[in-house]
């Protein structure tokens, strides 16, 4: 790091513990959101929700390449940005007094398909699901649910569904994450709690793990 060589020793367990500390930081706001009134209900709904577990890939398969994968990208992200607005409007928070929610579309940078490529889909670009995405976040149990039934119930077709509420990450992260078929693209939604989002933005835990993996990778 900063020229200087990394001892992998001393960084394993710096890694581990910033690991425990995140899963710790992310149980807290998960919990606390479980604790409002009403949302623990909701939730046994939630984490009742059933996986859709096919390996989605994009229209072309194997004879896809990277630039097919921008201009499909590219062309779908409209579209995917007026249908993240409608899964908004279906979980009840995009007016009156809980208008405070967001979304953002991003694309996803060449250089992260291409780490990808390499280190998990074995250079097969039909595999990469997520270079066109869109991030909704949602400040309420009763909202997640409201937008996961919309998509799962909604009129696209959607390719894939991880239950991360029932199943979070390695690290404890706890979201909803859909991938859809919008204009013959394969598109990445992603459902958050606005609790997860903030324990990730500001746990320092958070910084000193993912800084630490890239290392380690």
């Amino acid at each position: 790091i900063n020229g200087k060589s990394v001892n992998m020793q001393e960084l394993r367990p710096e890694v581990i513990a910033a690991k425990q500390a995140m899963r710790a930081c992310y149980d807290e706001a998960f919990n606390a959101a479980r604790a409002k009134f009403g949302a623990s209900e909701v939730f046994v709904r939630i984490l009742a929700l059933p996986e859709i577990t096919t390996t989605p890939r994009q229209p072309g398969g194997e004879q896809l390449d990277i630039l097919g994968l921008y201009k499909g990208a590219l062309g779908a992200i409209e579209e995917l940005w007026q249908y993240g607005q409608q899964v908004l409007e279906a979980s009840g928070e995009a007016a009156g007094p809980r208008a405070l929610v967001s979304s953002a579309w991003s694309i996803k940078k060449a250089c992260r398909v291409w780490y990808n490529l390499t280190t998990k889909y074995g250079g097969d670009i039909s595999r990469v699901t997520d270079c066109a995405r869109i991030s909704i976040e949602l400040t309420s149990a009763e909202a997640l649910e409201e937008a996961a039934n919309f998509l799962l119930q909604g009129a696209k077709k959607v390719c894939s569904f991880k239950n991360r509420i029932a199943n979070p990450t390695a690290e404890g992260y706890r979201d909803l994450l859909f991938t859809v078929l919008i204009a013959d693209h394969v598109c990445e939604v992603q459902l958050h709690l606005v609790a997860m989002l903030k324990a990730k933005r500001h746990a320092q835990a958070h910084t000193i793990y993912k800084l630490c993996q890239r290392v380690l990778k």
